[in-house]
């Protein structure tokens, strides 16, 4: 039984994954060719056919990783018991995007029938606030707002994207005025 992925695995589906996002900047997703991500990882086709069926299941993979990872990141945050709780796990998911901007916006250009990351990513944000807010409300308040919120936070962190250098501490503050009210 083997207990570790050899590491020349794990540094080729890295290569692969980089040159997919690298060509995501520069190409509609639609037009990327499996041919385009061979050519950028400088690596032949069985190797990529060894770890991926096509660039749709490169784009799945993508997606489901960063959906499991947002679904972590929001089951931390909405059980959170105070409020500087959810300030220090609100600046740990907001970092953490600020981090890996490049791989966010491109994987909120794929558009699929089976992947669609920022649409999903805002429903995930929905149905967590949600979730959270039936405990205390009514459906259609919770739903009212839960949909607020998941608006607010795609906002915001496209707002974050394109005006980096600002503190996260600053709006996270702020948004703490507009949720707190709803969010207790």
């Amino acid at each position: 039984m083997k207990d570790k992925t050899d590491l020349r695995v794990i540094k080729t589906k890295k290569n692969i994954r980089e040159s997919f996002i690298s060509l995501l900047h520069h190409k509609n997703f639609n037009d990327i060719t499996v041919q385009n991500i061979l050519d950028t990882a400088l690596i032949n086709r069985t190797t990529f056919y060894k770890y991926y069926k096509d660039k749709y299941d490169l784009a799945e993979q993508l997606s489901a990783e960063f959906m499991i990872l947002s679904k972590t990141y929001l089951d931390e945050r909405f059980n959170s018991i105070t409020d500087n709780d959810l300030i220090i796990i609100a600046k740990k998911i907001y970092t953490h995007l600020l981090e890996q901007k490049s791989f966010v916006l491109a994987l909120w250009k794929i558009e699929t029938e089976t992947v669609h990351i920022r649409r999903d990513f805002g429903a995930l944000l929905k149905e967590q606030c949600k979730i959270y807010l039936l405990k205390s409300r009514n459906d259609m308040i919770a739903d009212y707002h839960s949909l607020l919120y998941s608006s607010v936070i795609l906002t915001t962190i496209e707002w974050l994207f394109d005006h980096e250098g600002v503190a996260v501490d600053e709006i996270i503050q702020e948004l703490k005025k507009v949720f707190v009210p709803i969010l207790s």
